[in-house]
């Protein structure tokens, strides 16, 4: 059984940051820490690309963790930055274990996802590894399950620096959509950057989450719906989503079109042949049974 997840391989495909150079020694600063933060006009496939940090002085040496933390979430000072983190995100507490710093922050930090979240989680990394004995970073939040990535361990290492599209190869994978006034789906090709085959199936799930970029397409899967978990056996790819994805259950059309959308994108790739779906919380749908698999049948596509 071979089993697909929100690995660091996945998160070196989508962050480009720009920061090859090693940290100068600056004289100036009595106690000072690199914030990394996104920029607003990342240049993809150069040295300048979407992180980059601004010094902060923190004066005091005996800082905790959380204090520093409070200070990085304000954002930067600088104006060609961005913060990737939620507005009012707070660490509770953080933990040190053998180089491991374990931070538990507020549930806002769950409802990063896709490529936000990697970016969040690349950005956290960067900045806290300065600190003396820390080696990697691990997030926790309150919903863990809801963050796809919580509970994994991270060091800089595991984020290319640079375009990875450069060194990974390319493929155009196709996602199925819906379209305002029929009952159709509707392909929108879509490019990904990979290091295995194996993680076509959830970089096209994660993808499809991510919604159309064709203004003429809208999808039936509710926003905020996040992949949990994705395993590939005998031909069933088995999907474990958030609770959010039962938000379509408004009517049986509204959810079986959700449905449709994820069977038809998954069976698109050789060794999937069905889809089975369940929610995190175990639940169900009350206008659509969720219960048994489900492969694309005739009629479900457009003619394009």
């Amino acid at each position: 059984m071979r089993r697909y997840k929100l690995a660091a391989a996945f998160l070196a495909l989508v962050l480009l940051a720009g920061c090859t150079a090693a940290i100068t020694q600056r004289p100036q600063y009595i106690n000072p820490i690199d914030f990394y933060y996104c920029r607003k006009d990342a240049v993809y496939g150069s040295e300048t690309g979407a992180l980059y940090y601004e010094t902060t002085e923190l004066g005091r040496k005996d800082m905790t963790v959380e204090e520093i933390l409070a200070l990085y979430f304000r954002g930067p000072v600088s104006t060609g930055l961005r913060s990737p983190f939620p507005e009012g995100l707070a660490c509770t507490r953080a933990e040190l274990d053998g180089g491991v710093l374990t931070l538990y922050l507020s549930e806002d930090y769950g409802a990063l996802s896709g490529v936000e979240l990697s970016l969040a989680s690349a950005c956290l990394t960067m900045t806290l590894t300065q600190i003396a004995f820390v080696d990697s970073v691990c997030v926790q939040t309150p919903g863990a399950l809801l963050s796809a990535q919580s509970g994994q361990v991270f060091t800089p290492e595991q984020f290319v620096l640079f375009d990875a599209s450069a060194y990974n190869p390319e493929r155009t994978i196709t996602l199925y959509y819906c379209a305002k006034g029929d009952a159709l789906l509707h392909a929108e090709p879509r490019t990904v950057s990979y290091t295995s085959t194996d993680q076509l199936p959830q970089l096209a799930m994660q993808a499809l989450l991510d919604g159309p970029q064709d203004y003429g397409l809208v999808s039936a899967i509710p926003a905020h719906t996040q992949l949990i978990d994705i395993t590939v056996s005998d031909g069933v790819c088995m999907l474990v989503l958030s609770e959010a994805f039962a938000d379509c259950d408004t009517s049986a059309a509204t959810a079986a079109q959700a449905v449709r959308q994820i069977t038809a994108t998954l069976c698109a790739f050789d060794g999937i042949e069905s889809v089975h779906i369940s929610l995190l919380d175990g639940s169900g749908l009350n206008h659509f049974d969720l219960s048994r698999s489900f492969s694309p049948e005739d009629g479900w596509i457009a003619e394009e």
